[in-house]
């Protein structure tokens, strides 16, 4: 019989087997094997069925030639110098489809013509197979040219150790074909002076098109446990979880102590997530245990103790262990993925917050106070900004996709786009771009880059100025590192004089918020919230932050004093006079502190006099306001004479009291009473008032209207 792989049996005499795989006529000793069927992939022979083997996987590391006797004696001259090392073979996989119906006319018409004869061989050959062939959507798990796939994260692969013989026999025997889906060359590669490992892999998808889409990818993984950072990390992992879970202690008492619901803040949650993080992080790496560097060294031996590189049994071997390597590797980065993207997250929600704890201050809040005043604009902004962006991402795609790589797909034409926006734009040259694609770039430039990006601009500018005109209006406010200074002052000075903690005074400020007053000594004595020891603390408390502050937080009382005294500093300053020396300025200041007590005893006198005279000139009016009700009293029945003098007293003309006579005697007025006691009195309530301006009887009124009707214009004025 022949050995593995002949294609045919051999004559009885056949001492020795046929060569390996041979197709045709071969040699055995005496005898000869017989003749195989066509060259090429597994065929029959006869009512045998062989498989021929195109190529061997492991030629990338092995000889499958004769055997050579390794050499008695080798001296090295030169050491190994190596910064990286390939752990294994690099190697080549590939993923297929099965064939299916591509449902075409013209695929049909196409695989359906006669081969013409005279053509050069082997195209005037019968074929055995279609010339056009579509993919289907599911994985072809069959054998490829001799060899089953690898099934790795449920995708079957094929793969082959890369070499360059190989990849020559590659080519002539079409391991890639239209069948293929996707393709990725693999390596590990190690390095000593990091102690890690790499896993470097080039992907290219097969597109339906034709089109190739290429991608790289490095994970590198180190082992911390094996490292001299072990203990470091430790101490700090430690110190964190320490810091995280007093927090959340601290967070949790709280919420026992209030008896109200208490709800979730945004420092409990982030407080919650980092706990959490760093627990899940800890017992990852101090209980489970990280067997990628064992895998590794488990395929070095696997490849170093290959005895047989022809045999099937020891290819797959190699390769499964590589695929076991490889997805061990990409299980641990998978995780540390996970894990990296969690602290990611956990680093974004730190800046935020970050950022909220810079409202400690109105000078260093300015970017979070204007992102939130232009927070409106820029969301209507955003809006039309986003439908421009899209549609003109989506036109690019539309337009340029089949002949421009960078605008090949929507997320490729988005990635351009926003390129593009900061400046980078993929000019080529200029007999390669049409019309089309330099319009498309004229109306990009003029809607998204200068009108879109200086609106943005405008509206950040505009907000930033309002919010900056705002802080700057706010007298109270002061630079950040003075504020420092004054918080270390106020601690030192509240331990010397037990001031309460600014926690109570802000409790106070709440409580008094609606007094109209000034904040004064009085007032944080008899306080509930404060708690001063005697009147002097109280007072300098308030001096403390009239220092710092300034005027700004005087009333206008207080304010008046402050100018008045910096008037007199500034004109002692102005003054340079020879006679003055500084020991005589507190004298000076004492002089003009009694001139200006004189001053204000002559006004308080002055003004005495005048309120004195007031008082009299109101006792003369209701002296006169009591005669005059007197006299009305007795108007009813007196004579005419005094009618007439209280007419004369009152101002009115002779002719008026006479005209008003006449009309009492013809009984012009008997169709009411006026009681004139009532009449006048009601008017006198103010005995400021002067009695001249006091309103007549009802009687005098009707009077004085019926005299208009005769066209007396004096009558009428009076």
């Amino acid at each position: 019989g022949c050995n593995t792989g002949c294609c045919a049996s051999c004559s009885a005499s056949c001492s020795t087997g046929c060569n390996t795989g041979s197709c045709g006529w071969g040699t055995c000793g005496s005898g000869s094997c017989g003749t195989c069927g066509t060259c090429g992939a597994c065929g029959s022979c006869g009512g045998w069925t062989c498989v021929v083997d195109i190529f061997n996987p492991c030629d990338a590391g092995f000889d499958t030639g004769p055997v050579v006797a390794p050499p008695k004696q080798f001296m090295r001259y030169k050491p190994f110098s190596m910064t990286a090392s390939s752990v294994g073979f690099p190697f080549i996989c590939q993923s297929r489809r099965v064939e299916k119906d591509c449902d075409s006319n013209f695929v049909d018409g196409y695989n359906a013509q006669e081969p013409n004869p005279v053509y050069r061989e082997p195209m005037n050959a019968p074929r055995n197979s279609s010339i056009l062939r579509c993919r289907g959507e599911e994985y072809s798990t069959e054998p490829h040219l001799g060899y089953a796939p690898q099934v790795q994260d449920g995708v079957p692969y094929y793969c082959v150790f890369v070499s360059a013989d190989i990849l020559v026999k590659m080519m002539e025997f079409e391991w890639i074909d239209d069948l293929t889906s996707d393709v990725f060359v693999a390596s590990f590669i190690y390095f000593p002076n990091a102690d890690a490992i790499s896993l470097m892999r080039m992907n290219f998808l097969f597109a339906d098109t034709g089109r190739i889409l290429s991608e790289t990818v490095i994970d590198t993984h180190s082992v911390l446990q094996e490292s001299d950072r072990w203990t470091t990390y430790l101490i700090l992992q430690c110190v964190f979880l320490a810091l995280m879970g007093s927090r959340l202690c601290l967070v949790l008492v709280r919420c026992v102590r209030v008896k109200e619901k208490r709800k979730m803040t945004y420092d409990t949650f982030l407080t919650a997530a980092l706990t959490v993080f760093g627990i899940i992080d800890f017992l990852i790496r101090t209980v489970s245990e990280d067997q990628t560097m064992t895998g590794l060294l488990s395929l070095v031996t696997q490849i170093i103790s290959v005895e047989d590189p022809t045999s099937r049994e020891t290819v797959e071997k190699v390769i499964n262990g590589s695929f076991q390597t490889l997805s061990m590797i990409n299980a641990t980065v998978s995780q540390q993925e996970m894990m990296k993207i969690f602290a990611y997250v956990l680093v974004f929600m730190c800046l935020l917050r970050l950022i909220q704890y810079m409202e400690v201050h109105p000078r260093v809040d300015l970017i979070a106070r204007t992102v939130k005043a232009a927070s409106g604009d820029m969301f209507h902004f955003c809006l039309i900004f986003l439908l421009i962006f899209t549609g003109l991402a989506w036109l690019a795609h539309w337009s340029f996709g089949p002949d421009k790589i960078m605008f090949s797909s929507l997320r490729t034409s988005a990635n351009t786009c926003f390129q593009m926006l900061i400046g980078e734009y993929p000019f080529e040259d200029e007999w390669t771009e049409g019309w089309k694609q330099k319009v498309w770039y004229v109306l990009y430039t003029f809607l998204l880059f200068l009108v879109s990006l200086n609106i943005l601009l405008a509206i950040i500018v505009e907000s930033f100025l309002r919010v900056k005109q705002e802080t700057d209006s706010r007298q109270e406010v002061r630079s950040l590192f003075p504020d420092l200074f004054s918080l270390c002052t106020r601690r030192f000075l509240a331990f010397q004089h037990g001031w309460p903690s600014t926690l109570a005074v802000m409790k106070h400020l709440e409580v008094h918020r609606l007094d109209r007053g000034p904040v004064s000594v009085k007032e944080l004595l008899l306080s509930n919230q404060v708690h001063f020891d005697n009147k002097e603390a109280a007072l300098n408390f308030l001096k403390f932050y009239h220092w710092y502050l300034g005027p700004c937080i005087l009333d206008a009382k207080g304010r008046e004093y402050e100018a008045s005294r910096d008037f007199v500093l500034s004109y002692m300053c102005d003054a340079r006079c020879s006679n003055i020396s500084n020991k005589d300025y507190a004298a000076f200041i004492h002089c003009v502190v009694h001139i200006q007590s004189v001053a204000r005893r002559r006004r308080a006198y002055k003004t005495a006099n005048r309120l004195r005279k007031q008082k009299q000139k109101q006792a003369e009016r209701r002296q006169n306001v009591l005669k005059l009700r007197t006299n009305i009293m007795e108007l009813r029945g007196s004579e005419d004479n005094v009618v007439r003098e209280l007419g004369s007293w009152l101002g009115i003309n002779t002719q008026v009291v006479d005209a008003l006579l006449l009309m009492r005697a013809a009984g012009l007025g008997s169709g009411g009473t006026v009681d004139p006691v009532d009449s006048v009195g009601t008017q006198s309530t103010s005995l400021g008032e002067d009695p001249v301006s006091i309103r007549p009887p009802s009687l005098v009124l009707r009077s004085m209207e019926r005299l208009e009707e005769f066209g007396d214009s004096k009558t009428a004025e009076v």
